[in-house]
């Protein structure tokens, strides 16, 4: 069997989650046997690709008159020639439907991440409407990574929708990463260090983590990423002596600045997305799996999806609970016994039944389906 994973939206060796899942399902689909190659958007600068990998520049809204149309010619036929033989087009979901002038008749596996057509609205919306439907109906096979989202993809189309989540490498994050990110930052070896990793953006909640510090003064804060809410961030955390920005890192540096803390957050907010309140949490964060392999206690709030991947290692307040949130922080910092504990637990959960390997292979068992019915 020969796969083409199309992630064509995504930047080589980006930072973000969609990259993180692209290239970490493609590196285990190799490992376990299937001639498989990754197609993505140009590299970032400086990095090199390290597994079977197409690099394409196709038409966008964004660049569309932006880019040499040179490019775009040589990407088309290149992308063309790189799919002989190719019996499963595997695509990462975006609107755009170029990857549709490659399917032929090809069995093809559309990986929806968000429920696009709920998400839009106005013209918009009735734009993405036909655009994903069209998408939906010429899929053989939808895969989601939540029940929540199955139950919505499902009102729109009769295309098998089947459930993969997210993953983690336990051998990238595991407990003994060693890091000096302490010494980097100004920590001591006594300071308890409360850790946000992630995308600076509404919906993850990072403004909410400047607010536990101003009431845990006696506890570290290190917050990790960047994102639009960035700069808001920063003159939040102005005069604040107990958060640290570290801003964007390399991805290398990650599992050790995980494994090195003490308590991991994810304080996800609703506020603002009337569609997470009507249709519920749909997400399947990649973060929450690299935090437990990291073996440290997680804190959360507790929507279904969240509470299906953290189980007992982490605690979790009712969702929206701000100072049920903060009480969990405060208690999990003024307790090592208990941290280590649901470290521990989190450890197990995530070596047991989260690796990407695991995840790939449900997915090698939905292509062979596929294939069984061409045959």
């Amino acid at each position: 069997m020969k796969v083409a994973y199309f992630a064509l939206s995504e930047v080589y060796g980006g930072h973000d989650a969609g990259f993180v899942h692209a290239h970490s399902v493609v590196s285990c689909l190799g490992d376990a046997g299937v001639d498989v190659e990754l197609f993505t958007g140009a590299p970032a600068k400086g990095v090199k690709a390290d597994v079977g990998c197409v690099f394409a520049v196709l038409p966008k809204l964004s660049n569309v008159f932006l880019v040499n149309p040179v490019s775009y010619v040589w990407s088309f036929f290149e992308v063309r020639r790189k799919l002989r033989g190719v019996d499963v087009v595997h695509e990462r979901f975006h609107v755009n439907p170029v990857d549709m002038l490659f399917l032929g008749s090809r069995k093809y596996v559309l990986e929806v991440n968000d429920p696009a057509i709920e998400l839009a609205h106005g013209f918009k919306r009735v734009l993405y409407k036909w655009l994903v439907r069209m998408k939906y109906d010429r899929a053989d096979a939808i895969v989601v990574q939540t029940e929540t989202l199955k139950k919505i993809v499902s009102r729109h189309t009769d295309t098998p929708v089947y459930v993969v989540p997210n993953g983690v490498d336990t051998a990238r994050f595991r407990p003994d990463v060693r890091s000096g990110f302490r010494k980097k930052y100004g920590f001591s070896k006594s300071d308890v260090v409360v850790t946000f990793v992630g995308s600076f953006r509404e919906w993850h909640g990072v403004l909410d983590v400047v607010r536990m510090a101003k009431r845990l003064s006696h506890v570290k804060f290190l917050l990790v990423g960047s994102g639009r809410l960035f700069s808001e961030v920063r003159s939040a955390a102005d005069g604040v002596s107990n958060v640290v920005l570290a801003g964007d890192v390399d991805y290398d540096e990650v599992p050790g600045i995980m494994a090195s803390s003490d308590v991991l957050v994810a304080p996800f907010s609703t506020e603002g997305f009337a569609e997470l309140k009507e249709y519920g949490f749909f997400w399947c964060p990649v973060k929450l799996f690299e935090y437990m392999a990291s073996g440290r206690a997680v804190v959360s709030y507790g929507f279904s999806e969240v509470r299906k991947i953290v189980g007992d290692g982490g605690v979790l307040s009712d969702a929206g609970d701000f100072e049920g949130f903060v009480d969990n922080v405060r208690r999990l910092a003024d307790d090592e016994k208990l941290r280590d504990e649901l470290g521990r637990r989190a450890r197990g959960l995530a070596c047991k039944g989260y690796g990407w390997e695991k995840r790939v292979g449900e997915l090698i068992r939905i292509y062979k389906a596929l294939e069984l019915k061409r045959g």
